[in-house]
């Protein structure tokens, strides 16, 4: 960050998340990190880093906010509360809480004088549709389709209007679909680690969707790149950038992909989904690597296989 001093003291919100989890283990493993500032909702249930400084709590309180501002140099914003497949019922908390939370340490870092902020918006719960079938650029339209979807896109605007008024080098990331080793154990959210583990399992996996929706995956070491050319940048990259891997896959698609690294067909039921979802979403992600050469790495069928092998060595290792 800065020159005289190269060694970056970083924080994480919502570090018991599946990006937040390797994001403080990717980062603490960096020469030019010396902390991470991580902070969970529940206490950690596994041994972190030495680097990694936990607490515990919730951002809408300002002492918790002010514990992981206090002399930060950036903040990587990935807490949130809700997933992409909760009801109406639920919008207004989900709303209140997420920009509440998002409002308050905003202001900390303004006190504290935080220079840079990284947030995790969404690239596959936003956009509004497509008639062409043309990857969505960053100015696209949006919908507030689902509580999770408008939470990320009013963050999305609070944080624009803050920057405005304060010096703060904002960078929206609307990440596409991430999926990676840390969804193993997750159950609510990443229909690649989901399908895995009902494979293993030998269990059925009911889906709400269709087969012929098109997503765009991106595997997570891609993602934890993206963030490292902000943290670790000389220069400002503010703005909003769309990360993901600017291919389309429908879920068909993917469930071969998945049998073939499997050997084992994908036990799926579909139901029509109540939530309207876009039928193709896919990211164009040029802006991002005009800006700095980033690009996906991962085709899908070696992250799917990397998490595959991961999965069965972790279920012998419980077996042992």
């Amino acid at each position: 960050m800065n020159p005289s001093n190269p060694k970056i003291k970083l924080a994480i919100t919502g570090a018991g998340g599946f990006l937040g989890s390797a994001a403080v283990d990717f980062f603490s493993q960096l020469p030019e990190i010396s902390e991470v500032r991580a902070l969970y909702s529940s206490p950690p249930q596994r041994v972190l880093p030495e680097k990694v400084k936990p607490s515990v709590g919730d951002l809408k309180n300002p002492l918790i906010c002010d514990t992981l501002s206090t002399e930060a140099d950036c903040i990587i914003h990935l807490a949130h509360r809700g997933f992409p497949s909760d009801r109406e019922k639920s919008a207004r908390k989900t709303i209140s809480d997420n920009v509440a939370a998002t409002s308050e340490l905003l202001q900390s870092m303004q006190r504290n004088q935080v220079k840079r902020l990284i947030y995790a918006s969404s690239g596959g719960a936003v956009y509004l549709g497509v008639e062409k079938k043309k990857p969505f650029k960053e100015n696209a339209s949006t919908v507030f389709r689902t509580p999770y979807a408008a939470s990320k896109l009013i963050n999305e605007y609070v944080i624009r209007e803050f920057a405005q008024s304060y010096p703060l080098e904002a960078t929206v990331f609307r990440i596409s679909n991430p999926y990676g080793i840390g969804q193993l154990n997750r159950t609510q959210q990443g229909i690649v680690g989901v399908l895995l583990g009902k494979i293993l399992r030998k269990e059925r996996l009911t889906l709400w969707s269709s087969p012929q929706i098109v997503k765009d995956f991106i595997y997570i070491d891609d993602v934890l790149s993206a963030f490292h050319r902000v943290v670790g940048s000389s220069r400002p990259l503010t703005g909003l950038f769309n990360i993901g891997s600017s291919q389309g896959l429908s879920l068909s698609e993917l469930f071969k992909v998945i049998e073939k690294v499997t050997g084992q067909p994908a036990p799926i039921d579909f139901n029509p989904n109540p939530i309207p979802e876009c039928s193709w979403t896919v990211l164009d992600c040029s802006k991002f690597f005009q800006a700095t050469g980033w690009k996906c790495q991962t085709q899908m069928e070696h992250g799917v296989r990397i998490l595959w092998n991961a999965l069965n060595q972790t279920d012998q290792k419980q077996a042992a």
